[in-house]
């Protein structure tokens, strides 16, 4: 049987680097690692710009990598460790690499490591869990634009509420302005009345009659300021008042096209957790039956259904079909 170098197994995803240690030191007890395992795979992605996708890292995220993990050491001690673990002396350090140093077995150990016989369930499994993570990210990608559109909802429906309460406050004026014109202009007709009753008056002197035609005729020439100033400022309050209408009309459709918007966004977002949790039914299922059939893959396993419980995460609490108040557990059987 031809067993991986060590340097091949370095260059796969740092996931399957991990999965394959776990796998070959299941029977040694590595059960109870497992998270620690997972822990530090999670380190090295973070740490790796490449992400999921990387497979080593260089001495200096190496060196952060190790104080991470509570083994601080100078640059000088670091370098004499790095050529412990860089089996390859490639001046990087990658996550079997890592492990191997970590938990004390060989090169030997590792490389033929036993890794079990049911590489097409596994094969099946993962690629039920492909079809997961395409839904996750379908999920997220829905979540964030139905985020986006509740927020240009709710901007839209604010906006629409402030023009109506700017109309209502600029019809408030003009019912004042209006109510001020009607004073002064049925002030102008009660002086007007008055005037034309002297005129009307044969016992009141024909100096002062004279006196009320002059001012009688000035008034239904040019209206007088008060007057002139009101119906101003009235035509002033109209002409904001129906510019206003405007606005406010133009803001409650646009607020109402945005909560259809964001109406449709939650639809889709959720018909996307609908698919979510099909597919990961689906990659569960898969994972028991492939797990029932024996094997030693148990970090194939293990990794699978971590990435469900995270995946199952991002469902909504009523949709979530793990309890998240307690840490992952994996069950081998």
């Amino acid at each position: 049987m031809v067993f991986p170098t060590l340097k091949e197994l370095g260059q796969l995803p740092y996931a399957k680097q991990c999965a394959f240690f776990i796998n070959g030191m299941w029977t040694q007890g590595i059960e109870k690692d497992c998270n620690l395992i997972y822990t530090i795979y999670e380190k090295f992605v973070e740490l790796d710009k490449r992400g999921v996708s990387g497979n080593e890292l260089d001495e200096f995220d190496a060196h952060r990598l190790l104080e991470a993990f509570d083994e601080t050491l100078t640059v000088k001690d670091m370098r004499e460790t790095m050529k412990l673990i860089d089996q390859d002396f490639n001046a990087m350090m990658s996550t079997i690499e890592y492990l191997t140093f970590k938990f004390g077995k060989t090169v030997k150990d590792v490389c033929e490591s036993p890794q079990g016989d049911n590489t097409k369930a596994i094969e099946a499994a993962q690629r039920k869990l492909q079809q997961v993570m395409d839904a996750l990210a379908e999920v997220e990608t829905k979540l964030e634009a139905s985020k986006q559109a509740v927020a240009e909802a709710t901007e839209a429906h604010n906006k629409a509420q402030h023009e109506e309460n700017v109309l209502r406050g600029l019809q408030a004026e003009l019912e004042t302005a209006v109510a001020e014109l009607e004073r002064v202009e049925q002030e102008m007709k009660d002086k007007m009345a008055k005037l034309e009753a002297v005129l009307s008056d044969m016992s009141i002197s024909t100096v002062k009659r004279g006196k009320s035609a002059n001012e009688l005729e000035q008034l239904r020439g040019e209206d007088p300021l008060p007057l002139r100033k009101a119906k101003i400022t009235q035509e002033a309050a109209l002409r904001k008042v129906i510019k206003q209408k405007v606005m406010a009309e133009i803001s409650t459709q646009n607020a109402a096209k945005s909560k259809a918007a964001a109406e449709d966004a939650k639809a889709e977002l959720e018909r996307a957790y609908v698919k979510l949790e099909t597919q990961m039914a689906d990659a569960a299922m898969e994972v028991e039956e492939a797990k029932s059939k024996g094997g030693e893959a148990h970090g194939d396993f293990y990794f699978i259904e971590r990435s469900l419980f995270i995946a199952d995460k991002s469902l909504p609490n009523k949709r979530q079909k793990y309890d998240h108040s307690k840490p992952f557990k994996y069950t081998p059987e």
